[in-house]
């Protein structure tokens, strides 16, 4: 049987959500029935050498920072060599993420004879621009997969995609990720935090969606009834700067400490005793059932997207409204209060996450996305 060749096409292959579900989905592809490869547009990273020491092919095009800006002569570059990779590799489906590598890839891919297109959409990032965008470009989509059915929701209104042409697959977390943690007391003597502190995380990249200011000022409300806590801000971007001023202000005492992009999830999360994800929006919010597998209770939003679907109400953690400090403060100060209730509600996340995101559960629904787009019945012998 001729194993169908399936190519991801991304900006990098650093961390975040999206670079390390596309990293998941490749790995768990069956290796007699599937031949996975990745095509960075603008730079390789961490998950792109994790999949090169597994055997799977990863090409990058520009070799720029993934934050770089692309001006239209690089661009031109882009796709003249995106072209050639994709005439060359002759792909049975090609499968872009996110908003302006997807553009760029339906349009030459067409134009290199690619028979299949797969869009992952993670969120709408061009609200004013992307609609009428889409709609020109999705007779060129054969099938949109979102990760969670606010998103399926948002896509099918915002962008005009109908929902039948949309599948939703759950994220899956890479168990073997937190195979071997340390101990709590270990994680946080290589942090250089107090035995006895209240440690508190977020993890997300520092742009204005993922709601790092409406946690500080919930924190900031709280403050002393909280008592000796530090939270822990991980991640980088484009707010860095002004959120570690703003924090400074708020908490003179130091308590909030800005780590910046770390690979260690597994240990930073072994320190925390609470995590939060403010976000106003999120497609799914992998970090969330991540932090529920380690047994970290969580906090989230109930109108943040696809968070509300990670987390249940008691099932791992609570939701507060995006934006409402006082829900916020206040559920910090009942978690700070109640150890008995953060162990419970860590092993129920942890039971909750085993039963519906694994990375198993996520590759077996590609495969078979996979295969209703490719219409194996007629074109694989």
């Amino acid at each position: 049987m001729r194993r169908l060749k399936v190519i991801h096409l991304i900006g990098s292959m650093d961390l975040g959500g999206a670079e390390k579900l596309t990293r998941l989905t490749i790995e768990g592809l069956d290796p007699g029935r599937f031949e996975g490869a990745v095509c960075c547009l603008k730079a390789g990273g961490v998950y792109a050498d994790q999949l090169r020491a597994a055997g799977h092919p990863v090409t990058v095009l520009l070799n720029v920072d993934k934050h770089a800006g692309v001006p239209p002569q690089r661009l031109l570059v882009a796709a003249w060599r995106l072209f050639r990779y994709l005439r060359r590799e002759r792909p049975d489906i090609l499968h872009t993420h996110l908003f302006a590598t997807s553009v760029l890839g339906r349009v030459i891919a067409k134009l290199a004879g690619t028979r299949r297109i797969v869009v992952t959409m993670h969120r709408i990032e061009y609200p004013r621009l992307q609609p009428w965008i889409e709609r020109l470009l999705r007779p060129l989509t054969d099938l949109y997969i979102t990760d969670s059915h606010a998103a399926a929701g948002r896509l099918s209104t915002a962008l005009g995609v109908p929902l039948e042409q949309i599948t939703v697959i759950y994220n899956g977390i890479d168990r073997a990720e937190f195979a071997s943690p340390p101990s709590r007391s270990e994680a946080r003597r290589g942090l250089e935090i107090p035995r006895a502190a209240c440690v508190i995380g977020v993890i997300a990249h520092l742009y204005e969606e993922k709601g790092h200011r409406f946690l500080l000022h919930a924190l900031a409300r709280v403050r002393k009834p909280l008592g000796d806590f530090q939270l822990l801000v991980v991640g980088d971007g484009y707010l860095r700067q002004p959120l570690e001023a703003e924090a400074a202000q708020l908490f003179p005492d130091g308590n909030v400490r800005f780590l910046g992009q770390r690979g260690d999830l597994a240990n930073l999360l072994a320190a925390m005793d609470l995590f939060v994800l403010p976000s106003s929006w999120e497609g799914f919010g992998i970090i969330l059932a991540e932090a529920m597998y380690m047994r970290v209770p969580v906090i989230t939003t109930s109108d943040g997207g696809g968070c509300a679907e990670v987390v249940a109400e008691n099932e791992g953690g609570w939701r507060v409204p995006y934006g409402d400090e006082t829900a916020l403060g206040e559920a910090l100060l009942r978690c700070r209060a109640d150890a008995a209730r953060l162990r419970e509600q860590g092993e129920r996340g942890r039971q909750r996450v085993e039963r519906l995101f694994s990375a198993e559960a996520m590759a077996l629904q590609y495969m078979s996305a996979y295969d209703a787009v490719a219409d194996t019945r007629e074109k694989r012998p």
